[in-house]
C-alpha cells in the first residue's frame, strides 16, 4: 500500500484547517497551568472545567448553528473564537478573562473539529471515506505534536505571551482556508462530486 493511498488529497484543505487550529491550541494545553500560575492563578484549573463543560454544550449546539449559518461559516466562527480565546489568555490578568477564554476556546475548537470531520466525510468519495477521515486525524495530530515542540521554545525563550499572541496568529490561517477554499465547495455536490 502506498502513501496515495492513505492519503485523501480531496479533503486536504478541511485537515488544514483543523491541524492549524490543533497547532495552536496545543499551546493552551501544555501551558495554560504555569501561564496561570505565573500570573497568580493558582486555581486555574478551574480553566480546564469551564472548557469541558463549554465543550459539552457546544457538541450539542454546533449541529443546530451549522444548519443556521451553513458549515463554512461556522467552521470560520469556530476559528475566530479559538484565536480570540488564545488571544485573551496572552492579555489574561483577571478571572474573568480567564472564564471568557474558556468558553471561547470550549465554543471554538468544538466547532472546527466537529464540523471539519463532517465537512471532510461529506465531501469524500464513498470509497476514500477512511482514507479521508485518517488524513483528517494524522494533520491534527501534526499540528499537536508539532505545536507543542514549537510552543515549548517560544515559551522558553520570549514568553507566554509572545507564544499565546503567535497561537492565535496560526489559527488565524485557517480563516482564509475556510472562507474561501470551502466556500468554494460548499454549494457542490456531496461525496467527491459524485
Amino acid at each position: 500500500m502506498n502513501v496515495s493511498q492513505m492519503i485523501e488529497l480531496s479533503i486536504i484543505a478541511p485537515s488544514l484547517i483543523y491541524m492549524f487550529i490543533y497547532f495552536g491550541y496545543s499551546s493552551i494545553t501544555n501551558f495554560i497551568t504555569p501561564y496561570g500560575i505565573s500570573k497568580g492563578m493558582d486555581s486555574i484549573s478551574l480553566f480546564f472545567t469551564v472548557n469541558t463543560l463549554t465543550v459539552i454544550f457546544a457538541r450539542l449546539l454546533a449541529g443546530r448553528v451549522a444548519n443556521v449559518l451553513g458549515i463554512v461559516n461556522t467552521i470560520c466562527l469556530g476559528i475566530g473564537a479559538s484565536l480570540c480565546s488564545s488571544i485573551l489568555i496572552a492579555f489574561m490578568d483577571s478571572w474573568a478573562l480567564m472564564f471568557v477564554s474558556s468558553v471561547l476556546l470550549g465554543m471554538g475548537i468544538t466547532f472546527v473539529t466537529q464540523l471539519t470531520q463532517v465537512y471532510v466525510l461529506n465531501h469524500a468519495h464513498e470509497h476514500r471515506k477512511g482514507a479521508a477521515n485518517t488524513t483528517w486525524m494524522l494533520l491534527g495530530d501534526l499540528g499537536t505534536g508539532a505545536g507543542s515542540m514549537l510552543w515549548g521554545f517560544v515559551s522558553a525563550n520570549f514568553g507566554y505571551f509572545i507564544t499565546y499572541l503567535l497561537s492565535a496568529a496560526v489559527m488565524a490561517i485557517g480563516y482564509p482556508v475556510g472562507k474561501f477554499k470551502l466556500e468554494k465547495r460548499k454549494d457542490g455536490s456531496k461525496n467527491g462530486g459524485k
